[in-house]
């Protein structure tokens, strides 16, 4: 958890990274404030008529829910401090990646164990994990991803334990992760879909044991579910999205919702070089791989885990493959599927390191490279290779991505070309001290100097938990 916390605060870029968590704050602190929604500027380009005319976000509660009890904490302590208006978004930013953070460590590696990896497999995946898939992305940019996936392996770790302990809490949790997950967007359905197979394929008896105990914690959120849709758009049977998706949304009709064409938007998550997401997450074809050669010498319940994990994907990926934008526009590789390929890739290091008892040459470099790419996606602003190349017409690929990583480096985004349209924020490293040096210059060396520190300090945390899970390893060998 420490080790999330010190992340968290070392990829803060000082604010939550897109307008879409923007809005759920909004709308978190609507709650308990008389600020609206929607502002009034945004309609009808954003929001929904809810229940008597009041403008709605097209947002599920579940990632407000949590945004809540931060905003009501900060805010009040930045106005009685006098900081900026920025220093909130910052704070509020830093507090809940930090807790979805520390969420999806203890759940991933819960997860790992559950799958009968040992200590040092699972401590070695579950950083393999946050460094190297695009997980590290979503500790900085604060989109629900990172939430969805701390969800979905958590409860799936509840599951299995169930299987392996009998233990009716167990199921009760589950029911819980799975149900809060379906508060946060409604598509998580196929996050319950994948585990729920799992299961079967595992337990095809035992399965429908679980049923009771699960459906009533899980049944206890639907039904929490239904009642915020009646609450904020006054009906039971439709969802958030509905107005847009029907046309009553003035904005918008169903037709310029999913019109993309179908086979063009799987490829799209699948093999171009703009999302693939096997380009982005290249774990992810690692574990594939090596079920493929080596099925026979995997244990059962990773394949049945994997069988899940799969038909997940599928699922998410025919189910956004005609929405207008499939792979979401501006996005570190597919952020639609990032669930199921999360989960894929999360075996990846620890089968590596079970079926050769060490990570092979080859693993090096494809783990080496996973945790360069993800750190690249930390350092420049989500969005600037989609506005670059719209604006000269080129391809937006990782290529692009390290070639701005080298201006900024070389001093040189300042006056590139490919630069010169962009506001002063997007032509430096997406990092809170870099970032301080536009507006508050006589304090950026002292942030920049803390920035260090927070990476050591990271870096000396981790190194001390692989010693720690090491000798557990030699220790168990003798």
């Amino acid at each position: 958890m420490l080790l999330a916390v010190l992340l968290a605060a070392w990829v803060n870029p000082g604010n939550l990274g897109n307008i879409d968590t923007t809005r759920r704050l909004r709308l978190a602190h609507s709650w308990w404030t008389e600020t609206p929604e929607v502002l009034p500027g945004e309609y009808p380009s954003f929001g929904s008529a809810g229940r008597g005319g009041v403008l709605r976000t097209i947002f599920g509660v579940g990632q407000p829910l949590i945004l809540f009890p931060i905003d009501v904490a900060v805010t009040p302590l930045v106005e009685r401090l006098q900081l900026p208006p920025a220093a909130r978004e910052a704070v509020v930013a830093f507090l809940m990646q930090s807790f979805v953070a520390c969420m999806l460590i203890l759940a991933a590696y819960s997860l790992l164990r559950r799958l009968q990896f040992d200590h040092w497999e699972s401590a070695c995946g579950t950083l393999a994990l946050l460094l190297g898939t695009t997980a590290l992305h979503y500790v900085q940019n604060a989109q629900e991803n990172l939430l969805m996936a701390a969800l979905a392996m958590g409860g799936t770790a509840m599951l299995f334990k169930w299987r392996e302990e009998e233990d009716g809490r167990a199921l009760l949790w589950a029911g819980c992760l799975f149900g809060y997950s379906l508060l946060v967007r409604l598509t998580t359905l196929a996050d319950l879909g994948a585990a729920a197979l799992t299961l079967i394929l595992l337990e095809r008896r035992r399965a429908l044991r679980a049923l009771p105990r699960f459906a009533l914690a899980y049944g206890a959120f639907v039904l929490l579910e239904r009642l915020v849709q009646f609450v904020r758009f006054g009906n039971w049977t439709r969802t958030y999205y509905s107005g847009v998706i029907d046309g009553s949304h003035t904005a918008h009709a169903s037709k310029t919702l999913f019109w993309y064409p179908f086979w063009k938007g799987i490829a799209a998550a699948l093999w171009l070089p703009k999302d693939s997401i096997f380009l982005f997450d290249p774990l992810l074809a690692v574990t594939l791989a090596l079920l493929i050669v080596f099925w026979k010498r995997i244990s059962s319940v990773v394949r049945c885990y994997a069988a899940g994990a799969l038909a997940s994907l599928a699922v998410y990926v025919l189910f956004y493959a005609t929405y207008q934008s499939p792979t979401g526009e501006a996005s570190w590789g597919d952020r639609y599927v990032s669930t199921p390929v999360l989960l894929l890739a999360l075996p990846a290091v620890p089968l590596m390191l079970r079926l050769f008892g060490r990570l092979p040459l080859w693993g090096w470099v494809v783990v080496g490279w996973s945790v360069l790419l993800q750190l690249s996606s930390l350092a420049v602003i989500m969005a600037v290779e989609l506005v670059q190349s719209r604006a000269a017409n080129l391809p937006e690929t990782i290529g692009m991505r390290f070639l701005n990583m080298w201006l900024i480096w070389k001093g040189e985004a300042a006056t590139s070309d490919l630069f010169l349209k962009l506001p002063p924020e997007w032509r430096t490293w997406n990092f809170l001290p870099f970032q301080m040096k536009l507006r508050y210059p006589e304090l950026a060396r002292y942030g920049v100097f803390v920035w260090w520190l927070l990476w050591a300090a990271w870096a000396a945390q981790a190194a001390r938990l692989l010693h720690a899970a090491s000798r557990w390893r030699e220790a168990s060998r003798k």
